[in-house]
């Protein structure tokens, strides 16, 4: 491939950052995956987290230790309760409501 006289083929660009892609039932695909640094922000400039307090500021931002998620519980209560269990069947299932995956942090 060569743009505007300079070859890209060569410059890891188009032979790193992805890959040639596969198939699926639609067609063709390409993934990718972009990486950044663990960041906060300190007086609106982003700052690099250090190493040492990046597992605190992680444990902070997500959810963690859902082990027992009833069924339904990726999306939020539907206005119908369709996905929400009753204390009963919770037990029968071994799942906990609070670890649904939307709502606020706690």
């Amino acid at each position: 491939m060569v743009t505007s006289g300079k070859v890209l083929c060569g410059t890891g660009w188009l032979d790193d950052f992805s890959t040639t892609g596969s198939y699926d039932a639609l067609g063709g695909i390409s993934r990718t995956q972009v990486i950044f640094n663990a960041t906060t922000m300190e007086n609106g400039i982003p700052a690099v987290i250090p190493l040492p307090q990046r597992g605190d500021a992680y444990k902070s931002q997500m959810r963690i230790g859902q082990y027992k998620r009833c069924p339904g519980a990726a999306e939020a209560p539907a206005i119908d309760k369709s996905n929400v269990w009753t204390a009963d069947e919770m037990k029968a299932m071994d799942c906990k409501e609070e670890d649904r995956a939307t709502g606020n942090f706690k």
